[in-house]
């Protein structure tokens, strides 16, 4: 695709993205549906759940991951992914790593980070050593919509290299 169409592409993505419309449906969507219809379009498909493989595996490796688990902890509004990680010189590069992407995403994306943390009244994401684990606690009463997304990724038809889900 030339520059041009690029360039006009763009700033049509723009306006639907900040227009009332689409944000008053993002705001009253569930994500885990909105994830679910992605993964609907066939080439959508192929690239999210790629490139979700791809990051697992690289986070694995990186930090020799060994088991990672998830729960939702409804009672005080959180959704909390444990990894499994022996060392605890990985497990605090993984959490600077962590709060690196994170202001990467901030930067990258700007205002559409802050509406997304917005819409999904995102009260904070952490990040934190725990024993031998590290915990990322995402607070938020849409938990049930964060929980609906890792399922939806997690049923996807996809097969991850190395380690495994813990399934208790």
């Amino acid at each position: 695709m030339d520059k041009g169409r690029m360039e006009g592409f763009g700033k049509i993505a723009g306006k639907v993205l900040t227009s009332p419309k689409f944000l008053e449906f993002v705001s009253k969507a569930n994500l885990g549906d909105l994830v679910n219809q992605a993964l609907q379009m066939p080439g959508l498909k192929e690239k999210l759940l790629g490139t979700v493989t791809e990051m697992s595996k690289d986070l694995r490796e990186r930090y020799e991951i060994k088991k990672w688990d998830w729960h939702a902890d409804r009672e005080n509004n959180a959704l909390i992914v444990e990894l499994g990680i022996d060392t605890t010189e990985m497990r605090k590069d993984f959490v600077e790593h962590f709060y690196n992407f994170l202001g990467d995403l901030r930067a990258k994306f700007g205002g559409g980070f802050d509406t997304f943390v917005k819409l999904y009244k995102i009260n904070s994401i952490t990040c934190h050593e725990d024993d031998d684990k590290v915990k990322i606690v995402v607070s938020t009463p849409r938990v049930p919509d964060l929980e609906a997304v890792i399922l939806e990724i997690g049923t996807a038809d996809v097969t991850y290299e190395g380690g495994e889900k813990d399934e208790g």
